[in-house]
Parts: structure tokens; sequence; C-alpha cells
């Protein structure tokens, strides 16, 4: 199922690169992602459309540039003239979670002091191994200011922009952040699994989708949100009259419950990561139901009077608005260390399988004439699932989160891939190597869960 794309390797480590150049008192100017415009788009020429970028260094920028200011807030990022919502929520979701999980991608050993030398390091999981991708500090401006990600309220902050430009190399380019899934992101930032539910269908939104939510983010899982442009729109974002944009996405940075006299209010808050654009129905910064709250419980709640893109929302209205949820659990092996101390946590069993699709052996396609016959030559994969769960767990069942992931054969081919999940009438005692379902089983079982055709 996967196809390996090659990428050039550094020929040194960080910490041996920047030693080499502190003693040849030079800067880095990185080879391999060049401060021009081969860096910014798949074909290395500026669209007629856009300004002419210039790259300048971080010094030649700011008078006095600083990595990390303060600690990583949400608030650091807010996304430039690049349309990567997907990304900077993402990243903004990472700045909320766990300081070792944001010191993973973004290594503290840096900065614009005595062991600057022009070059950053980032980590991303990326296609199952943590890989480290160096870059420079020549970022893309307008001759002024920057014109990509950044921090609005302290612009010489700097490590969203350079994670960015990290993020643009291992996708090949600036343009290759343009478009794309909030879940992908956080995926990539952390070495989860991702899961999307979808929304669309109100109907079938369950009170207790709340509580799982609420659960995943007490386990440390990334969570977002999106809301889908209208078909047909040729604008990139389309602003609601309640202050949302459709075809956004947001970041989920927080949850609370207040007992009111009547019931309790579920609420949610979210992050727009353009840093301004907020809700403004209830429970927004200014409205009757904010207000009416003790100043404490505004203070505990962060609830700011000012227009930082940063909200509370009802669930309800939350439900009514998006559609689509998309989380990243964090899986065991790429993470443990990090949340070894976390008391709250509930860890999460991972099984991790390798196989490909090959024409004539195994790609049987997907059970369409006229080649359904060919259906159950697909890869199989067998789990038995024997404990409940810990927590909502008042139904007995467990819970199971399927990911298939594809590597990339090229930037712009996109093959469709999915999965179907059958249920066994009975454990199967084969050895494993022996465990292939019936080839007519399509036809007279219903599969328990199914994924439309996608390219990731």
């Amino acid at each position: 199922m996967m196809a390996t794309r090659s990428k050039t390797a550094m020929p040194k480590d960080f910490h041996s690169l920047r030693a080499e150049l502190r003693t040849a008192k030079s800067y880095f100017k990185d080879p391999d992602f060049p401060p021009d415009n081969r860096s910014l788009y798949f074909s290395g020429r500026v669209p007629e459309n856009i300004g002419q970028v210039k790259w300048r260094r971080a010094k030649d920028i700011f008078k006095n540039p600083r990595f990390v200011v303060e600690g990583a807030q949400r608030h650091d990022l807010d996304q430039g003239s690049l349309g990567n919502c997907w990304f900077v929520a993402g990243a903004a979701t990472l700045a909320t979670s766990d300081k070792a999980l944001f010191e993973r991608v973004v290594p503290p050993d840096q900065d614009f002091d005595a062991s600057y030398a022009g070059a950053f390091r980032f980590n991303f999981w990326w296609y199952g191994t943590w890989t480290e991708v160096i870059v420079d500090d020549y970022l893309p401006t307008d001759g002024r200011e920057l014109i990509y990600c950044h921090n609005r309220e302290r612009p010489d902050e700097l490590w969203p922009p350079l994670l960015e430009k990290a993020y643009a190399k291992l996708r090949g380019c600036y343009e290759a952040l343009d478009g794309g899934k909030l879940q992908d992101a956080m995926v990539d930032l952390t070495g989860g699994i991702s899961e999307v539910i979808s929304l669309e269908d109100k109907n079938k939104v369950t009170y207790e989708l709340y509580d799982l939510l609420l659960c995943s983010f007490s386990m440390k899982s990334m969570l977002g949100a999106a809301i889908f442009r209208p078909e047909g729109s040729t604008e990139s974002e389309v602003e609601m009259s309640n202050g949302l944009y459709m075809g956004h996405a947001y970041s989920i940075t927080g949850f609370q419950q207040l007992k009111t006299s009547k019931s309790v209010v579920r609420l949610m808050r979210l992050r727009n990561p353009w840093g301004r654009g907020e809700w403004n129905g209830a429970w927004s910064d200014n409205s009757r139901e904010m207000q009416s709250l003790p100043p404490d419980i505004r203070a505990e709640m962060d609830a700011r009077s000012v227009d930082e893109g940063e909200f509370w929302m009802s669930f309800e209205d939350f439900v009514k608005n998006f559609q689509e949820i998309q989380l990243c659990h964090l899986q065991i092996d790429a993470m443990v260390e990090e949340l070894r101390d976390n008391q709250n946590k509930q860890n999460w069993n991972v099984m991790v399988y390798h196989d490909e699709w090959i024409r004539g052996v195994t790609a049987g396609g997907c059970g369409n004439p006229p080649n359904e016959r060919l259906y159950w030559s697909n890869p199989q994969f067998y789990l038995n699932l024997s404990k409940t769960d810990t927590v909502l767990s008042s139904r007995g069942e467990c819970t199971i989160i399927i990911s298939l992931m594809e590597k990339e054969i090229d930037k712009k081919t996109s093959i469709a891939i999915g999965f179907d999940v059958y249920k066994l009438l009975k454990p199967d005692l084969r050895p494993l190597n022996e465990r292939r379902a019936p080839k007519n089983a399509w036809r007279w079982r219903r599969g328990l869960a199914s994924t439309s055709s996608t390219g990731k």
C-alpha cells in the first residue's frame, strides 16, 4: 500500500552542522530548499496574480528576533496569505497540548542567541518515522513583513513561520500547503491516528458525542472542526452572518460545562487560525450569556472581549454550524515517553500492518463489476476485540479506530483507496497465513463499516 518518495537527506545532523557553521563564522543557506521561487511553487514560476516575494533572513527583518517567547501558545499562530488554515489550526492545537508533545516537534535548544548559525530544526512524523527537517531562516516577505504564518502580536517570535517553512520543505514547497485536511497536519505533528466524525446528518448526532469529545480531549487527543465550502462557490472561504466561515478549519481548544438553575450548558472553545473572525452568537465573547457569568468564571474560561479569533459556543450550536470533526489520537509508540506522567490518559493499543496492492496478485479492486470476483484477493487483516472501554463503557463496547495511509507517489497523483470491515461469525482458528475470507463472502455478508474512496 506504500510507495516511497525520495528526499534529499542532509549531510550532517543538526548539532554537527551548527557547530561547523559556528566554527566557520558563517550562516546556513539550505541548498535543498533555496530562498527562491522553486521553494514557493511546484513549477518554480510566480503566478501572474501574485506579487514578487522577497526572501530575507530573520535578523534582517527584526532587530531582536526570538524563537519562542514565554512559552508557545495557540495565539502565537496567525494564518497569512497562504491557504493553509488546516496546518495553522493543527499547529495551534499542538501548542495547546502537552509541552512535551510540542517540544518533540519544536526542539527548544535553538534560538537567535550565541548559538545562532542560521539553521533551525523540526521533527515530523512522516509515514511512520520521526523525520528531522533542517531549514535556514530565510523567510518569505513582501519586502518588509512576513507574508505567511506569523505571530500578529509578537511578529519577532519566529517559531511559527520557521515551523511552517520546515513543513513546506517536507511536502515539497509552500504551494503544497495550499489546501489540505486538518487531521493530516495533526498526524504529521504527533504520529497519532486520525479519525473523522461527520456532522452532516444532524439527526444522527447523538447526545453522547460531547462526552466522547471531552473524553478524547482529556486523553490528549487533538481536535479540530471544519465547515464545508458551499457547492459551486469559487471563493476559498465564505463569511456567514454569525461570524463563522465556510470552507475553513478551526481548532477545538477547550471544554466547559456550566450548571444553571435549569440544566447544564455544554460549551466548546474554538479558535480561528487567522487570529481574528469569531462566532457572534450565544456564548460568544460579548453575548448576553457570557456577560452574565461572574468575572472569575469568565477568567477561568479565558473569555476575552477582543477579536483574537478564539470563542466559546454551545455544543448544540456547534453541531448546527459544523459539518465535520477531525481528531488525532496519540498512539503509544509515537508518544508514550512524553505522556508517561499523564495520569489522565487512557492508552490506546496500537497494531500496525504494512502491505501493498500488486497488480494481478493483491490488487483486488473495490468489488464492483466486472471484477467483483477479485475483491477477496485484497490484503486482509484480522483483529480480536476482547476488552471493553474503561471510559464510556456503559454498553460494554470496545472502541476501534482504523486508519489507512498511502504514501505519496508524487504530489499531483491521488489514487483512490479504502477498506471494509466485516464481523466474523465465529473465531477463525487457522494459522494466520491461512486465514482468508471466502471468495463469495461479500455477496452475502454485510460489512460493519467501510470507507468512501479517498486519496489519503
